[in-house]
């Protein structure tokens, strides 16, 4: 039965709201939670928020469209995600959930778009055009894998190359942070994990409520400043080979190095089988929000009927244009496993080869290049960064695994 009665008024907490089609995605940005939901049903809302009771919403609803409308699952769903209450519960509908402090809160909209506007991204767009024409003028100065490869002063060059490339993921996701909130949406920085990848990522979820274009900027921002910033780099390679800037064949590798972790990293962003930043350029081009659950759950579905077994997810509410993206996608998260396992094999595993054999020599008591302090941090950096990736994607296994479970019982 529904907590909700016909004759009474419900409580609707301030939302924005943002339409592409058929659906509106509504959203709370106090709380930053939201839910697509069906654009007829906006007009339920809207009387709701009017003052009409459920029933009286009801029946203009049915007056425009000529159908009755499931209203008590409608009101069922926006109670569930804390958007509707009954009349007099609470001031605003829901329970107190108060989102945590966003980072760089003194980054007001007006700032954010004096800081991320026309003349960054002019500069970024410059920059990128030189660097694509000093490589296709000198295809050398992109270096191999074995850049990565430090065979002397592993401890001061390998922490150099750690805090380089921690200060220029820090860049990106503030790129990403300057775009939402230049569109004036909430925007927070944290860390999360890519299967067994930890990384660190922009909350900036409300961008599903900003006109097409915005979050199309918002998503891109931080690969623009990775390839802004590799290509100032490649100007500073190119200079060096013709002699027009004296760096030691220590600084010559570790600029190479850096330079590859910024190809490497936007190689990652293509992994758009995955959480990636293209990939969300790709689900609003194709106006799925939740492209990868459901493409994840469609192949658990297919797993299942292969096995003989009940499908897992019912996915029949899908629009029949999303479920044919869905599919479409399938091949795509397939297909992105090879790739991303085709970069371990030929740029991760030389890597870590070159440095096994290093502190192997080192361990062993051969000849290596190595000391204590190299295997002091090569060891910390590769615990603290790999191990925490680990856990994290260990504990999204195990909670989506649980969540499955939960899932499948409540619908016994």
């Amino acid at each position: 039965m529904s907590q909700f009665q016909h004759d009474a008024r419900v409580a609707v907490r301030p939302i924005a709201r943002q339409r592409e089609g058929d659906s509106v995605t509504i959203g709370d940005l106090e709380r930053q939670v939201f839910l697509t939901i069906p654009a007829e049903a906006m007009e339920i809302l809207a009387a709701l928020e009017a003052g009409k009771t459920v029933g009286e919403s009801a029946r203009l609803y049915e007056q425009a469209h000529g159908v009755t409308p499931d209203i008590d699952g409608l009101l069922d769903a926006l109670a569930d995600e804390g958007f509707v209450a009954p009349w007099g519960d609470a001031a605003g509908a829901a329970p107190p959930d108060i989102a945590p402090a966003p980072t760089l809160a003194w980054i007001t909209p007006a700032i954010a778009r004096r800081m991320f506007g026309r003349p960054l991204l002019g500069a970024c767009a410059i920059a990128i055009a030189i660097a694509a024409a000093l490589i296709a003028s000198d295809p050398g100065l992109v270096p191999s894998p074995s850049v990565l490869v430090f065979h002397h002063d592993l401890a001061l060059l390998g922490g150099a190359m750690f805090a380089i490339t921690s200060l220029g993921i820090a860049v990106h996701e503030l790129g990403h942070l300057l775009a939402a909130r230049a569109s004036g949406v909430p925007a927070r920085i944290g860390f999360g994990n890519r299967l067994w990848i930890l990384v660190a990522e922009t909350d900036m979820t409300g961008m599903w409520l900003a006109p097409r274009r915005k979050r199309y900027l918002a998503f891109l921002a931080g690969p623009i400043i990775d390839v802004a910033s590799a290509a100032a780099l490649a100007g500073v390679l190119w200079g060096q080979r013709r002699g027009w800037i004296a760096l030691s064949p220590t600084l010559e590798q570790l600029t190479g190095a850096v330079f590859f972790s910024y190809l490497v990293r936007l190689l990652w962003q293509c992994f758009v089988f995955i959480r990636t930043d293209f990939y969300y350029v790709l689900a609003t081009a194709l106006n799925c929000k939740s492209l990868l659950a459901d493409t994840e759950d469609l192949l658990r579905n297919r797993w299942a009927r292969l096995r003989g077994s009940v499908p897992a997810v019912d996915q029949s509410a899908i629009p029949a244009r999303e479920m044919r993206a869905v599919r479409a996608y399938a091949w795509i998260w397939l297909g992105g496993r090879a790739v991303a396992f085709a970069s371990l094999i030929l740029i991760t595993v030389p890597v870590l080869v070159g440095y096994a054999s290093g502190l192997g020599g080192a361990l062993t008591g051969r000849d290596s290049t190595y000391d204590t302090a190299d295997l002091v941090v090569l060891a910390g950096v590769g615990l603290a960064v790999q191990g925490a990736g680990l856990v994290l994607w260990i504990r999204s296994l195990h909670r989506g695994r649980t969540q499955r479970r939960t899932n499948a019982m409540a619908a016994q």
